[in-house]
């Protein structure tokens, strides 16, 4: 009969879209690590500059201190976890285009710092950068392969917007009015990158199978990279493990 609904359309097309799910997921692995440091840790130290800025000293109760070396204990004597480690796949992957995310990654200007103090952007992915303090600022980029900027932020404007359109590991930025202020920003091609928390903990998901390089920076150490076999449909852990000189 002719005009008739054909219902069985839709369910055929749920059903395809959920195997082709299936079998990306059956068809990609993860890399599963975490980064630890050996040797007595730096202390975190007082930002004894800013205390000097009656603005910003205002907005703290007690003076914060820096995010150079982030960490906690690991359960092994002399061992500990390092936060604020940028991981990426440098190299191994097969070449395409990954999709850029339609949302920015936002940097936030609280209590005369920058928020957070690592953290990762496509290559092409807007930067969205808001001053929330009740002071100026002016956000200094310092890229060596893209083009870099520094524009005065008053407080209560419209957040900045900016791009960088080449892979990048890592960005420094810095406020020139206030010396103590500084972040880094990785900026990569793929999705494949992560930043550890104070457990030192990362995770790259959904990797096609291959060999990868896998690298890690840290802001006062160098960086270590290792090879990692990646196979379908499995997880593989690996650790980093930072010793003082």
């Amino acid at each position: 009969m002719t005009g008739r609904l054909d219902r069985t359309k839709p369910c055929i097309a749920l059903i395809t879209a959920i195997l082709a799910l299936s079998t990306l997921d059956l068809c990609a692995g993860d890399i599963n690590g975490t980064v630890k440091f050996k040797g007595k840790p730096r202390k975190p130290r007082p930002m004894k500059k800013l205390a000097a800025d009656t603005a910003c000293a205002a907005m703290h109760d007690t003076l914060p201190v820096d995010e150079k070396f982030v960490y906690a204990e690991s359960g092994e004597a002399g061992v500990v976890t390092l936060g604020n480690v940028f991981v990426w796949v440098r190299g191994g992957l097969p070449e395409t285009e990954y999709e850029i995310p339609a949302e920015p990654v936002v940097i936030n200007q609280e209590g005369c710092t920058f928020v957070p103090h690592v953290l990762g952007i496509r290559a092409g992915q807007d930067l969205e950068i808001r001053n929330g303090d009740k002071t100026a600022h002016n956000v200094n980029a310092q890229p060596k392969r893209n083009k870099g900027f520094n524009n005065a932020q008053p407080p209560a404007t419209r957040p900045l917007i900016k791009n960088f359109k080449r892979e990048e590991v890592m960005v420094k930025f810095a406020c020139d009015m206030h010396t103590w202020m500084s972040c880094y920003v990785g900026v990569v091609s793929h999705p494949f990158y992560a930043v550890t928390g104070k457990d030192g903990a990362f995770s790259l998901k959904n990797l096609p199978a291959g060999e990868y390089e896998v690298e890690v920076w840290h802001e006062l150490l160098k960086t270590q990279s290792q090879t990692v076999k990646v196979a379908d449909g499995e997880a593989t852990s690996i650790e980093f493990l930072y010793a003082k000189p």
